[in-house]
């Protein structure tokens, strides 16, 4: 299944969109190997970014109605798309077009992948942010930050690995948790390794 975050350049709000395999779980098919993607303006890079934006060609394939099946290493978990073909906008404007049927021409995707980082954060005190979640989707993003608290002190010690509003915690502890029970446990921990995606 492809999943991806849309998204505008200006944080005008996400969507993520799941595109349903046209091929059922149960299901026993062969499927053939869709042309591998083809990863464009990296220059003389043919590999993707370990974090950054760069733009992917999907091409064609009769096989399958939807975008969904077999989309190999130029994509990943987490990237976000931020335009499709010369659509850059928001979310739901890249959600609706990707729902669209596929045609015979190539899909052109601008992604950007996020860096990972890794903040430890150790209580007593307070954390010193604010987090908005969905209640079905992992993790948290950040929208607000103190200037005391733990994250403003890690800042201060850790400048190249700054979290900063906008970032998404997406583990605790090395786990996944949806957005309730990640600010519960955020609240009852007192040492805490927050895996943090940088857009």
């Amino acid at each position: 299944m492809f999943s991806c975050c849309c998204t505008a350049e200006v944080n005008e709000g996400s969507v993520e969109v799941s595109i349903k395999p046209i091929i059922l779980d149960d299901q026993e098919v062969q499927r053939p190997r869709a042309e591998p993607s083809k990863i464009i303006d990296r220059g003389d890079e043919k590999e993707a970014p370990s974090h950054g934006t760069y733009t992917v060609v999907l091409p064609p394939n009769k096989e399958f109605s939807a975008l969904g099946i077999e989309v190999d290493e130029a994509l990943a978990l987490y990237d976000r798309v931020i335009a499709v073909g010369d659509l850059v906008s928001d979310g739901p404007a890249i959600a609706a077009k990707l729902r669209e049927p596929l045609t015979n021409e190539p899909i052109i995707l601008t992604l950007r992948r996020p860096q990972q980082i890794y903040a430890h954060l150790f209580k007593p005190g307070s954390l010193g942010m604010k987090l908005n979640y969905k209640f079905r989707s992992v993790g948290a993003s950040i929208s607000e930050l103190s200037p005391d608290g733990l994250v403003a002190k890690w800042n201060q010690e850790h400048p190249d690995e700054k979290v900063e509003i906008g970032d998404r915690i997406l583990e605790l502890n090395s786990m996944k948790h949806l957005g309730p029970e990640l600010i519960e446990r955020l609240q009852n921990r007192s040492k805490m390794i927050l895996t943090v995606l940088k857009f």
